[in-house]
Order: structure tokens, then sequence, then C-alpha cells
């Protein structure tokens, strides 16, 4: 399973965070493509991607508790971490690895 970009954030907000063995994570940057764009409009975009940016830290920073500096030069620019299962439970993105799956809980 591999678990990219958006879904880690996704993934982080979880009570109880559970990988697969051969599962992968991939946390960078926002990114974004601009072109023909005027002036006033990269501003606004600039803006909106620095609010993103700083609530992606947010939720980076809660899921990997005292392990945030370790990501946070690959958040700050453009290159990618890539973390297999037992790097990311030794980072503390995840709780268990395991190969079993959970028993949904009952719904009413």
């Amino acid at each position: 399973m591999n678990i990219g970009s958006d879904a880690v954030q996704l993934y982080c907000l979880g009570e109880k965070k559970f990988a697969h063995p051969n599962s992968q994570f991939m946390i960078h940057a926002i990114k974004w493509k601009l072109t023909n764009y005027t002036p006033d409009k990269l501003e606004k975009i600039s803006t909106s991607v620095e609010i993103l940016q700083s609530n992606v830290n947010d939720i980076y920073s809660d899921c990997f508790g005292g392990s945030f500096e370790y990501i946070k030069p690959y958040i700050s620019n453009s290159e990618d971490l890539y973390l297999d299962a037992e790097d990311a439970e030794r980072k503390g993105i995840v709780d268990e690895i395991s190969d079993k799956q959970p028993t949904p809980k009952k719904c009413i």
C-alpha cells in the first residue's frame, strides 16, 4: 500500500494508525504549477499556498510529534520524503505494523 501526499495528511488524523509491512509513505511540500497568471492572481495564490502549507505543517507536527524536525526540510523545499512502514513507525506516523485486517466496529 502506498500512501502519498494528501493521503498521509488524512492518515495522520486517525486515532490508531496501522500500516501493512509493505506500506510506503510519501511526504512533501505543497506544489503548484503556475503559468499565465497576472501578478495579482499570483499574489493570491501565494498567500493561499502559505496558509495551506501552515495547515499541513500543523497536521504533520501533531502526527510526528518530536520527529517533526526530521521531516521539516522535506516540507520546506522541493524534495520528497519516502518512508517504509518501519521508518514511519519509528517516526511516529504508524502506531502498529500489521498484515491483519482490522475488525470494523459495528454501526447502529
